[in-house]
């Protein structure tokens, strides 16, 4: 019975220092997910931007005319 009580009482204190690790490392997880959706969304922008600019340079070259915001 004291042996039972023992590995209980040590399983208990042992618990919170598990979970602690388990939360850590999902924590971590999720981060490195949003951190490489980030990244992804960066490529976009920056596609979507080119893209824009494209767009103007050829209305521009169209109209013979230079739009605002043109470089």
């Amino acid at each position: 019975m004291l042996e039972l009580m023992l590995n209980v009482r040590a399983w208990a204190e042992a618990r919170p220092t598990y979970e602690d690790i388990k939360s850590e490392s999902e924590v971590r997880k999720r981060l490195d997910e949003i951190e490489k959706r980030e990244e992804v969304q960066e490529d976009t922008r920056k596609k979507v931007l080119s893209f824009v600019e494209v767009v103007r340079s050829a209305v521009a070259s169209l109209t013979g005319m230079s739009l605002p915001g043109m470089r």
